[in-house]
């Protein structure tokens, strides 16, 4: 049963952070009014207008997937008044209302996505015009129910089908090598699962290094790491790499305390094949224990 002050902190987390100069950070009134008319997590923003002109001007300049913006430093001079399709993309992003500012020196910015409902908008969007994925919602929502259940083969299956309806061109134009990298499919995932609402976040750093994925629910904490395999050959070597990144940075550290089952799993793209290999999951870890339980140890068949 979710807390008065957790309760609140979701709905900052969703609708709080616009800010225009770096330290007074405001809601967005249309949101935070629909939100308490319908008492309803939704986003209200992307669903008030068309976004048709957004939409081509992402296709037009080859807007970079959503990861590429995050924590962006921008010059100030290229805040100047200009026809908007001469602007750069970061300028364009802020002045659209995708990003705001998080800190303001003299000559520069540091730009940041708001709130989840900016982010969330945003991968709906990509989902929508760069990477049609078929029904990305059900696939979502599938994705939303695997994520809950701390079920890792459910995850990689449900992405794996998104990978394969999306066509070879997308992940030839993902690349300048033509390759689709690790990156691509990170981002891809990221996309999915905050276009369904989930609390998901890329490159989340620790005192020792960034996970690749961190999704948060009220069931669970799940971590993720991404490696690419080039060749079949690479596959198991990648997995034991994975394996002990997460151990050696203490990926899962953090939320030890936290009274919430913890998952991890490491993803290995095979590249050749452009699907994630459905390799087993690490333990799980249960709140209040500093032994690691193997009850989500199971493999697809087994589920």
């Amino acid at each position: 049963m979710p807390t008065r002050a957790s309760f609140l902190e979701k709905i900052k987390n969703y609708y709080d952070g616009f800010s225009f100069d770096g330290q007074t950070k405001v809601y967005n009134p249309f949101s935070i009014l629909n939100f308490f008319r319908k008492y309803r997590f939704s986003n209200y923003w992307y669903e008030s207008g068309s976004v048709t002109f957004i939409e081509s001007y992402f296709k037009n300049h080859k807007i970079e997937s959503p990861e590429t913006y995050h924590l962006i430093k921008m010059q100030a001079a290229k805040l100047a008044a200009r026809e908007i399709e001469e602007v750069c993309p970061e300028s364009f992003l802020l002045q659209a209302g995708y990003l705001t500012i998080v800190e303001y020196a003299d000559d520069y910015l540091i730009l940041d996505y708001p709130n989840q409902e900016v982010l969330s908008s945003l991968s709906e969007m990509y989902l929508t015009a760069i990477y049609p994925i078929p029904h990305y919602n059900d696939v979502g929502t599938r994705l939303w129910a695997c994520v809950r259940a701390g079920h890792i083969p459910g995850i990689i299956a449900e992405y794996n089908a998104a990978l394969a309806s999306l066509p070879y061109q997308d992940f030839a134009q993902s690349s300048s090598t033509g390759q689709a990298g690790e990156s691509f499919y990170r981002s891809l995932f990221l996309m999915l699962l905050r276009a369904c609402g989930l609390q998901a976040h890329g490159e989340m750093p620790t005192c020792r290094g960034r996970s690749d994925v961190l999704i948060v629910c009220s069931e669970r904490i799940v971590v993720i790491e991404f490696k690419l395999a080039r060749t079949t050959g690479e596959i198991a070597g990648k997995w034991r790499e994975g394996e002990k990144q997460i151990q050696a940075s203490g990926y899962l550290e953090p939320y030890a305390t936290q009274r919430l089952p913890i998952s991890s799993a490491v993803f290995v793209i095979d590249a050749q094949k452009r699907q994630i290999v459905a390799d087993r999951p690490r333990l799980e870890q249960t709140p209040n224990s500093s032994a690691q339980q193997a009850d989500t140890l199971k493999e697809p068949w087994q589920s």
